[in-house]
């Protein structure tokens, strides 16, 4: 028998408090963050214009309007949760564009057939986005091909324009991979083209698993349970080496947490001030400019001294509203009237699309839950304060005893 209700499972001490307080935490953070619930646990969103398109548990992709705040479409069809998904712009041969919406799920089959299979649909989205139509549901697609090399799950991806051709992957033992992808096309009308990839590079940066990888201008960024993040250079197709290495440039920002995504702001060409981390509950921002500046200089005549310390990220607030773990962090060009303005949108398991104002957060401005909404009528003491099982008749008269002795 299978249940949702956890009120039917065997649960410890610890879990039952782990799980009241965090119904408490969420009671006092429901208005921060303007949040927008859904109905299942957000395991991805990805933020496109004003939008914002969620991968859920409970089997759905959702597309949001984050000025209205209200669900524009639901997208059924798959039998699992939706763990991942992806917009892409197609562009046909007459250059037209259509969007495309990519899901991936671990649809479970019954009668089970080898403990369930990996599903991925493609959606075409109509001008309006109310309507999809998925391609080749019935036909797998064709396969350009294959990457083998990896001895465990497989769960991140990064590639960039800085550095073509270029594919990283990373497994659930903290293994990344570089691999360089060549073209190889059809030797005749009828066949399809292919790819070749070659293993460039093998390296195992962290000591658990790899849970985002972000390639961004010549920077690679990394986030792990083993609870760090990583940050490295990146100008080559064979560039990583572990954070213990003496001859490569890193930083490691560390956690009390498993870092489950990473978020870099780009601000200008091969600068990005700010950096966001996601750790358990909590979205960390810093200020990595000196840091990039640092891996940057060419100048040899400061001491090494000097540079390290111009080269430290200060972290510049920490957020710590959402209930459940962060699984997501997007970037939204909000309008205002003084033009647009970047603004963090944040997805959680906890069910809640949230969105925080970058400038705020930047000059420390840190949204939090007033005195009346943290601690009225949850029947939990104040900070500082002790629970007492005595009455308060009963603390006077102890208070008496007390004093004569």
């Amino acid at each position: 028998m299978q249940t949702t209700n956890t009120e039917n499972l065997f649960r410890t001490e610890s879990a039952i408090k782990d799980e009241e307080a965090r119904k408490r935490k969420a009671d006092r953070m429901k208005d921060i963050g303007e949040p927008i619930a859904v109905d299942s646990k957000i395991i991805k969103a990805v933020v496109q214009g004003d939008e914002a398109w969620t991968a859920e548990s409970g089997h759905i992709a959702r597309r949001v309007d984050l000025k209205t705040r209200k669900t524009l479409q639901i997208y059924k069809g798959h039998k699992g949760p939706v763990t991942c998904l992806a917009l892409y712009n197609l562009v046909s041969p007459d250059g037209s564009t259509e969007l495309l919406l990519i899901t991936g799920s671990w649809d479970k089959v019954w009668p089970p057939k080898l403990g369930g299979h990996m599903v991925t649909d493609i959606a075409r989205l109509n001008s309006d986005h109310q309507n999809m139509e998925y391609i080749e549901t019935q036909k797998p697609l064709h396969q350009l091909t294959s990457l083998s090399g990896h001895t465990r799950p497989v769960e991140a991806l990064a590639y960039s324009d800085d550095v073509p051709n270029t594919l990283l992957t990373g497994d659930s033992m903290g293994v990344i991979k570089v691999w360089s992808l060549e073209n190889r096309w059809a030797s005749s009308p009828e066949s399809l083209p292919t790819v070749k990839a070659r293993l460039l590079e093998h390296s195992t940066p962290h000591a658990t698993g790899i849970n985002d990888l972000i390639l961004t201008s010549g920077y690679l960024w990394t986030a792990s349970t083993d609870q760090t993040a990583t940050l490295r250079p990146f100008r080559s197709q064979s560039s990583i080496a572990p954070a213990s290495s003496s001859n490569i440039s890193h930083h490691i920002f560390e956690h009390k947490e498993p870092a489950r995504c990473v978020l870099a702001v780009a601000h200008k060409l091969r600068c990005m001030p700010y950096v966001l981390i996601a750790t358990g509950d909590v979205i960390r921002l810093y200020d990595v400019e000196d840091l990039l500046k640092y891996e940057d200089d060419e100048d040899d005549t400061e001491d090494a001294a000097t540079k390290l310390r111009r080269g430290v990220p200060r972290m510049l607030c920490e957020i710590d509203v959402h209930s459940q773990p962060v699984t997501s962090l997007g970037i939204w060009k909000k309008e205002t009237p003084e033009g647009a303005t970047p603004w963090i949108v944040s997805g959680s398991l906890d069910g809640t699309l949230r969105h925080w104002d970058l400038a705020e957060l930047a000059a420390g401005k840190v949204p939090m839950a007033t005195p009346s909404q943290s601690d009225e009528g949850t029947g939990q003491p104040a900070e500082g304060e002790k629970l007492s099982a005595l009455t308060e008749e009963e603390e006077r008269e102890l208070a008496e005893l007390m004093s004569e002795e």
